[in-house]
């Protein structure tokens, strides 16, 4: 089995201030706004350099890829994200796994790296980002 680090958690929110307001994290690393996803993105480190890190999505519009997530869910849990050495390596997830891709690879306006989502068979989505 290959080994893979979970890079963050990802959440989305009605308003990022204020779902802020109550969350846990040492530091705010980087808040944008993402054109691709129509969303302001925020993301925060947990606890020390290299440890998980928590994502907040809030999306803008109707047009947003997260929108109905958030009138359906209000503020939750969104998905998963692991950091992988390459690309290449996905092939393995998706056959073990039973992955089916649902959008990518992207350049990640937040993480300035290419990232790619799937489902898994929880009906989760799952998102890697290049190392």
């Amino acid at each position: 089995m290959k080994k893979i680090k979970i890079h963050h958690i990802g959440f989305v929110v009605k308003d990022i201030d204020f779902f802020e307001k109550n969350l846990i994290y040492t530091e705010i690393l980087d808040k944008v706004y993402d054109p691709i996803q129509k969303a302001n993105l925020a993301l925060y480190q947990v606890d020390y350099k290299d440890s998980s890190m928590i994502e907040l999505i809030q999306p803008m519009d109707e047009k947003s890829l997260t929108f109905n997530f958030l009138k359906n869910n209000r503020n939750n849990f969104h998905h998963i994200c692991y950091q992988i050495d390459s690309f290449e390596s996905l092939k393995y997830f998706e056959n073990n796994y039973r992955l089916i891709k649902v959008f990518g690879p992207v350049k990640s306006i937040l993480f300035d790296r290419n990232v790619v989502f799937y489902f898994n068979r929880n009906k989760q989505i799952v998102e890697f980002v290049e190392k």
